[in-house]
């Protein structure tokens, strides 16, 4: 395979992929719907399918994103040190980000410690658990998504060292998406279990929860072969229209799973090579998008409490949540934008 040769050339520069941009302003809404419910009290079935599946392409969207526009960068052969010092620096801005704002939403963990009465040693011991297991504390649910990246950069890592081929890497990380699955079915499962299964879901239960956390060890890998590989859109369109058609109506755990995957995959596919002409307005719809991924919990939580006084989903927090969280997003941009505009005049 060729891996490095495939440049996205333009007009003879590297071409802007400005859709994924818009993708990202966009699945940042999904983001926000996906925790507010805006479709509480909503009950046909046929909407809340069509919905669901959606939203759900939002989190792959961003780490097929993020392993597309990391291959960008890499340099041939595959597993030149070049490459490993791309990824280790990009892991370890991952990793900062996650710190930083599990340090942030520290507060909420805190103050739900305290208001569930749970004692100091055994708060610890959660926070540390949510902390390297789940990615995740008190409403900062979408902070895993930064943990099961920084696990997917140093699975990455690792087989760049052992000099594994891209196609070789997704071979691995396809098995672990279907560990991931099979964590899922175990866990969903109601049925009477053998004593080692039933074991091993109880490690499980205390400690990932779930597969989810293996998800970026998948998607990111899919997304730099999506970098080499390019996908004609009307097939991308294709495949996802007929698997969001069959998601609507499957009930079976391990189809459903399966056809996410494949929703995701078309979904971003099919949006990275819509070509928008060059114009700044999409670098501030990615902007925006980061901040509103990463602030509209505590919006959320803010509003419903004032208005609520306990947690509480519907239409009204999400419309709330998301003009909020887009207006202090602009702003942060807006202002970041001049600060870094004045240093340079002062150059």
């Amino acid at each position: 395979m060729q891996e490095m040769k495939h440049n996205h050339l333009k007009g003879g520069t590297v071409q802007k992929y400005n859709s994924i941009d818009i993708g990202k302003f966009i699945m940042a809404i999904c983001v926000i719907a996906l925790h507010t419910h805006p479709l509480e009290g909503v009950h046909n079935e046929i909407i809340l399918a069509i919905y669901s599946n959606f939203v759900s392409c939002a989190v792959p969207f961003f780490f097929l994103a993020s392993g597309f526009l990391l291959a960008r960068k890499f340099k041939s052969p595959l597993d030149t040190y070049d490459n490993i010092i791309i990824v280790r620096n990009y892991l370890f801005h991952i990793a900062k980000l996650y710190v930083i704002w599990t340090i942030i939403y520290l507060p909420m963990a805190i103050y739900h410690f305290v208001d569930t009465g749970i004692s100091f040693k055994k708060s610890i011991l959660l926070y540390l658990r949510g902390f390297v297991f789940l990615g995740e504390q008190y409403n900062s649910w979408m902070l895993w998504y930064l943990l099961s990246t920084v696990y997917a950069l140093i699975f990455i890592m690792i087989c760049l060292k052992k000099h594994a081929s891209l196609i070789r890497i997704n071979v691995y990380a396809s098995i672990i998406m279907i560990v991931s699955i099979s964590i899922d079915c175990l866990m969903n499962s109601s049925s009477a279990l053998a004593l080692s299964l039933g074991i091993v879901q109880k490690v499980i239960r205390n400690s990932i929860a779930n597969g989810r956390i293996l998800h970026g060890l998948f998607y990111i890998p899919f997304g730099m072969l999506l970098w080499y590989k390019r996908i004609n859109i009307k097939y991308s369109l294709a495949a996802f229209i007929l698997s969001f058609a069959a998601s609507c109506f499957t009930q079976n755990v391990v189809v459903s799973s399966l056809l996410c995957i494949v929703n995701g995959v078309a979904f971003f596919s099919a949006v990275k090579e819509v070509d928008l002409p060059n114009a700044p307005r999409y670098a501030t719809y990615r902007k925006i998008s980061i901040g509103m991924y990463f602030t509209h919990m505590y919006i959320w939580t803010l509003y419903y409490t004032i208005a609520y006084g306990k947690k509480t989903f519907g239409f009204d927090c999400f419309v709330v949540t998301l003009i909020l969280s887009v207006i202090l997003s602009y702003l942060y941009t807006r202002v970041k934008d001049i600060k870094s505009t004045s240093r340079l005049q002062l150059q």
